[in-house]
């Protein structure tokens, strides 16, 4: 036994480790004394003293390694070293079986009577490879745990079970007919020597197909109480800390498939012709059960699987693989769009075309309001030219109560004023814009004049005295100067005194949009429709 181990043990030497903490000063600097041979299976002796500092006793240290040794089950080092004297260091080497993934762990506590002293250190990750010594520095930290104070928290969260390992699965036979039994049997072990408990289970889809008698032993049997074929078998493995599983299949065969007959526990029968009950539509698998959406494709009868049993765009409910076939509500590989169907990503508002081969994107006057679109009027000679109710940039500027209300009055001529009044499509967008920027803002609600919309709360002799700056932050300020025409201002702009003159008539954009709402905010009838 000792030869098989020569070359597979390497050593762990420990090298100028020192730690201390605010509370308590304790430290314990470890320097090697060399590497110790990997092939004479000695540990060696070990003298070791550690007073970090007056009134701190170590007594003992613990050590324990962690890891995965290259031969399984190979047991990894841990006990406690010895530390009589009044030193403040240390050092130490152990051999580690050669594996990866190691972590060492020191831990230590003062023996001093009112002391609540504890000490703590690691290394890792780290391997061990043949005949070779690591050398590192490891850090114990003593925290002084009497004084309340919070010197340093780590918390660990793993789903490993590092510890319990296992060794097999098997099932014998690993397929059985239908009223036999499979023997199945498991195997693992724990690298502490915890006691191992086993838990055997299938799928819930496949529970037809059969049970185990004793479902908490290591070795059992599975009885096959109907047909199924490459059942998954879980056996769950737990150490008391923590649990692996391990998985294998097996398969129940009705003793009586393939007989050209549908038997009790058969889906089909391969010897009965395709169209007559058991037959069929598209063969029937050599075990005679089927199922489509239990993740296993079985030929001839399924082409694809559809887990869970919803279709997708590329497998049927019958699991067959899917036909290109525009409309059909399914967006099959190879088809850009099919109806309401698109891509991630299609800008909202898209339509497909009638043969799924491409999708146009919605626009201002396609005559859908689609989007971020309020509205959409259409399109005249192939230009958005606007509408009583909504701009040419699919803007909503008046309701339809409010149309109504105006063609049905002494409005009806302002109602249009941005369609009839402009020339041409720069203009009638500003006109628009202005309508627009009222409606959005209620400038002119209540009490407010359609002048308070450039002006504010300035009354209009002020306004006409203040700068274009002053007025800027007014709601529609801005917006109103932009559709007044070019004006004698220093940026090109109208002026106020140009603004507030041509404030009445339509001679301009603004003007002819400030028509309309003057028009309506006048007419008791239709002021509340429109929101004035």
């Amino acid at each position: 036994m000792v030869k098989s181990l020569v070359g597979k043990i390497g050593t762990l030497a420990l090298l100028s480790a020192f730690a201390g903490s605010a509370a308590v000063a304790c430290s314990s600097e470890l320097v090697s004394k060399g590497p110790q041979d990997a092939t004479d299976g000695t540990q060696g002796g070990v003298d070791l003293s550690l007073v970090p500092v007056a009134g701190v006793t170590l007594n003992s240290v613990n050590y324990v390694v962690t890891g995965t040794p290259t031969i399984p089950g190979t047991p990894l080092p841990s006990g406690v070293l010895p530390t009589p004297g009044t030193d403040a260091n240390f050092s130490f080497g152990i051999p580690v079986p050669v594996g990866t993934g190691y972590t060492l762990s020191l831990t230590a506590a003062s023996a001093e009577v009112g002391d609540d002293i504890t000490c703590t250190g690691s290394f890792g990750p780290f391997d061990v490879t043949p005949n070779t010594s690591s050398n590192f520095t490891l850090t114990l930290t003593c925290v002084d745990n009497s004084n309340g104070q919070l010197i340093g928290t780590v918390g660990v969260v793993t789903t490993d079970c590092p510890r319990l390992i296992p060794d097999y699965v098997s099932a014998i036979p690993s397929t059985a007919q239908v009223g036999g039994s499979i023997a199945v049997n498991a195997l693992g072990h724990d690298l502490d020597g915890n006691p191992v408990t086993y838990a055997w289970s299938i799928p819930a889809a496949s529970a037809a197909v059969g049970s185990f008698t004793a479902p908490g032993a290591q070795a059992t049997s599975f009885n096959c109480t109907g047909p199924g074929s490459g059942v998954p078998v879980t056996v769950t493995m737990d150490n008391g800390e923590c649990d692996k599983t391990i998985d294998t299949t097996i398969s129940c065969a009705s003793v009586t498939c393939p007989d050209g007959t549908l038997d009790l526990g058969e889906d089909c029968d391969p010897g009965i012709p395709a169209g007559q009950p058991g037959g069929g539509t598209f063969g029937c698998p050599a075990d005679c059960t089927l199922e489509c959406g239990d993740g296993v494709t079985e030929s001839p009868a399924e082409e694809c699987e559809i887990p869970g049993g919803v279709p997708t765009g590329d497998c049927t409910a019958e699991c067959r693989n899917r036909a290109i076939q525009c409309g059909d509500g399914f967006l099959t590989t190879g088809e850009i769009c099919d109806g309401t169907l698109f891509p991630a990503g299609t800008p909202p508002g898209s339509s497909c075309a009638s043969d799924c081969s491409s999708i146009t994107a919605a626009f201002c006057g396609d005559g859908s309001a689609t989007g971020g679109e309020e509205c959409d009027p259409g399109q005249v000679s192939g230009e958005t030219v606007g509408s009583f109710t909504c701009s040419n940039d699919c803007e909503e500027v008046a309701t339809q109560a409010c149309v109504d209300c105006e063609q049905n009055g002494s409005c009806f001529e302002f109602s249009d004023s941005c369609i009839l009044n402009t020339t041409n499509a720069t203009d009638r967008g500003l006109c628009f814009d202005v309508q627009e920027c009222i409606q959005d803002s209620n400038c002119a609600d209540g009490a407010n004049t359609l002048t308070s919309c450039y002006c504010g709360a300035l009354s209009n002799s002020a306004c006409l005295a203040a700068s274009p700056a002053d007025v800027a932050a007014n709601p529609c300020a801005t917006t109103i100067r932009l559709a007044m025409g070019a004006g004698s201002a220093p940026d090109g702009l109208a002026t106020n005194q140009q603004v507030l003159t041509r404030y009445s008539g339509v001679a301009f954009p603004g003007s002819a949009a400030i028509s309309r709402f003057t028009c309506s905010k006048g007419s008791a009838t239709c002021s509340p429709l429109c929101g004035f």
